[in-house]
């Protein structure tokens, strides 16, 4: 369960507790690119728009924490570390290991299935072509 980046007090229930950062803590867009433990391309710092892509999109599920203040859209250098993290974590589950078969007989097998499956299907040279004959085939 992720923590809200930054959290008021509702007005309506003011016994409701919050989680807060500071607002220090708080980092433009614009000046997390420039962080001096994020990635860079060439050493060239990400493009401020590939933020706002992460905020707006995600990447594999997984969208970057931020908050509005004012009129400047902020995150933090924890958000950023748990976005890596979920990033990471998502690679994980996507490489799970693909079987193999155990030995030469079990290979010849599989594949000689996987050709009965892509075989394509040859229309007998009889066949005028037309929508009937493809239906009747």
């Amino acid at each position: 369960m992720k923590t809200p980046l930054l959290a008021v007090q509702s007005a309506h229930n003011p016994n409701q507790s919050t989680t807060t950062c500071e607002p220090d803590h708080l980092t433009p867009l614009a000046a997390a690119t420039r962080l001096g433990w994020m990635p860079r391309r060439n050493g060239q710092p990400i493009h401020v728009a590939t933020l706002y892509r992460w905020d707006t999109r995600g990447v594999k599920g997984v969208r970057l924490q931020t908050v509005m203040v004012g009129r400047t859209r902020c995150t933090t250098e924890q958000a950023l570390r748990e976005f890596f993290k979920a990033l990471a974590e998502a690679d994980m589950r996507q490489m799970a290991p693909v079987p193999r078969p155990a030995n030469s007989r079990e290979r010849e097998r599989v594949a000689v299935k996987a050709r009965q499956i892509l075989k394509p299907r040859v229309r007998s040279s009889t066949n005028s072509g037309n929508c009937a004959d493809l239906e009747a085939s």
